[in-house]
């Protein structure tokens, strides 16, 4: 960035990219360049101009480059209610570099509105019913930033509403059986979260009946298939005929299904079908041998890289 020299750069700067603040000398830092630097409309990293053409949700871009905001660099004798009130009306997230003794109720309602995530820079004295309530209705993840003692069953429901995945930050004497299925219609993975006596019929059979929306692509899907049929053995017998089309009694199915695997050798895939399978069917012994020559194939494998790898004369 070039040299800032005068209060008229100093000013065009921040207002074009309010982090440019950073930049400007302690002399230049008045109290106009301050309010045009926090209330910008560029108020992000300069990595993001290599994505002009890409409009970046705000979550996605506090993740990749931080919360950093103009405010940060607002030297302490400019630092006004005023100041800071623009500042959050702006970009909630502000809220972050606001001093502890200008976080007002009012304050940290403003920034809440503008961003829920602000609620996680709010002081706990200052974390009132009132201020959570109006946090989780516009994102539901909020409710990870409230206290089990302030949450109620208002403010859970509110937050489920909006995201089912806030689910889990629900405190488990909160749960309802309606918060729950809802939660299951929505994410198979959210079973975690749900308490035994929770675990209803209805919601065991919604969980497993939204399994054939589970495309069984990633591990973690089918390392969760596995353990479904674990420990809902029975149910998983009862639906299996109308969610994949096949006869459960029969375990050619799996011999089957495991065999294909062998012939396009993805051995992996065809270890964890074995552990479905064997969960479904433990006094099968082709079961066992067939993961047994898996596991003995990937070995082999792992191996012929590893030769190829000192062939090379990588040091391993």
């Amino acid at each position: 960035m070039a040299k800032i020299t005068s209060k008229e750069k100093a000013l065009a700067s921040v207002q074009k990219y309010g982090l440019a603040l950073e930049h400007v000398p302690e002399a230049l830092k008045t109290a106009e360049v301050c309010l045009a630097a926090v209330t910008a409309a560029q108020n992000r990293p300069s990595e993001l101009k290599v994505f002009p053409k890409v409009d970046f949700p705000k979550a996605v871009i506090k993740h990749l480059f931080g919360n950093r905001h103009a405010l940060e660099f607002v030297p302490k004798k400019l630092m006004t209610a005023e100041l800071c009130l623009a500042a959050v009306q702006k970009d909630g997230y502000a809220l972050e570099y606001v001093p502890r003794n200008l976080k007002t109720a009012e304050l940290c309602l403003s920034a809440i509105k503008e961003d829920s995530y602000a609620l996680k820079y709010v002081p706990g004295t200052l974390k009132t019913p009132e201020i959570c309530l109006a946090a989780v209705p516009n994102n539901g993840e909020a409710l990870q930033y409230i206290p089990d003692a302030l949450k109620t069953a208002e403010i859970c429901l509110a937050a489920v509403q909006n995201t089912v995945d806030a689910l889990k930050y629900v405190p488990d004497k909160l749960k309802t059986e309606k918060m729950c299925l809802a939660g299951i219609e929505r994410s198979i993975y959210l079973i975690e979260y749900i308490p035994e006596k929770l675990q209803t019929e209805e919601l065991i059979s919604l969980l497993i009946k939204n399994l054939k929306d589970t495309s069984l692509r990633k591990y973690e899907d089918r390392e969760l298939l596995s353990h479904i049929c674990e420990k809902y053995r029975s149910e998983v017998e009862k639906e299996f005929v109308k969610i994949f089309g096949f006869d459960r009694g029969d375990v050619d199915f799996w011999l089957d299904r495991c065999e294909k695997l062998f012939d396009d050798e993805n051995y992996c895939e065809a270890i964890i079908n074995y552990n479905i399978a064997i969960r479904l069917y433990p006094s099968c012994p082709e079961l066992y041998e067939g993961r047994s020559r898996a596991y003995r194939l990937m070995k082999e494998k792992a191996q012929k890289d590893l030769e190829k790898i000192l062939e090379l004369g990588y040091d391993c």
